[in-house]
């Protein structure tokens, strides 16, 4: 056996054990990609940014880091792409590879299943700056109770669509959703958050008001939602189990 026979067998191991080694870090990296997708998909209602603003954080220089390159449309249809750059500890006499930089995409059609990553080619440029997220809206306190109250005036021979916005308004505060509709001649209203919160009310054509809330599954985007139609239909009044 030559000299260099003997020298390709004793580097053989090593370069096995170095293959190994940047594979586990590609791992890595696959698998922080998923935990991500499982994270961002928690953010039921929202702008993509708002999604990608939950996982992204550290610094890619130093440290394992996710960045957010994409951030574009909603919960409803939208696209994600992030940059994953994963490390592992070195010592002053290791030669294996110790970091890689992936791509993910993420398509975003309310499917858990499409919340999936997909590896990519990086696209060029600096990671967005996501900035601080929006402030949370929540629902005043009491307004079932005061929405109610404010049906229940109304003038049962003057009812419109008009009337019953004008008073779910008086009610809503700054909550970012207030409709109403018709259906079969019940009027139906909701108050909501925007999110998973969600006040829904009928009106008769005889002046005999409802008022309930919405269980949060019904009312996620994808179900039911927080919806005047449904409203007037009388649906989400109960929890589908």
């Amino acid at each position: 056996m030559g000299d260099m026979q003997r020298l390709l067998i004793a580097l053989l191991p090593i370069s096995a054990l170095a293959a190994g080694c940047a594979s586990e870090v590609e791992t890595r990296a696959d698998e922080r990609a998923q935990r991500a997708g499982v994270v961002m998909d928690r953010v039921r209602d929202g702008s993509a940014a708002d999604m990608a603003r939950r996982v992204v954080g550290g610094d890619p220089a130093q440290d394992t880091a996710i960045e957010a390159l994409v951030a574009d449309g909603d919960r409803a249809r939208g696209r994600i792409v992030l940059r994953i750059t994963e490390r592992r500890a070195t010592s002053d006499f290791d030669v294996q590879p110790s970091e890689a930089v992936r791509c993910y995409e993420y398509e975003l059609r309310r499917s858990v299943d499409e919340l999936g990553p997909h590896r990519i080619d990086c696209p060029e440029g600096p990671a967005l700056s996501l900035g601080p997220p929006p402030p949370v809206t929540t629902l005043p306190a009491g307004v079932d109770d005061a929405l109610r109250r404010e049906l229940e005036s109304l003038d049962a021979d003057r009812l419109s669509e008009a009337a019953v916005l004008r008073a779910a308004r008086a009610v809503a505060g700054a909550a970012p959703v207030v409709d109403v509709a018709t259906h079969d001649g019940v009027i139906g209203v909701v108050v909501g958050d925007g999110a998973l919160q969600c006040v829904a009310g009928s009106v008769h054509s005889d002046g005999v008001v409802a008022v309930w809330r919405v269980p949060e599954v019904v009312a996620q985007p994808g179900e039911l939602g927080c919806s005047a139609s449904a409203a007037a239909r009388g649906l989400g009044t109960r929890h589908p189990h």
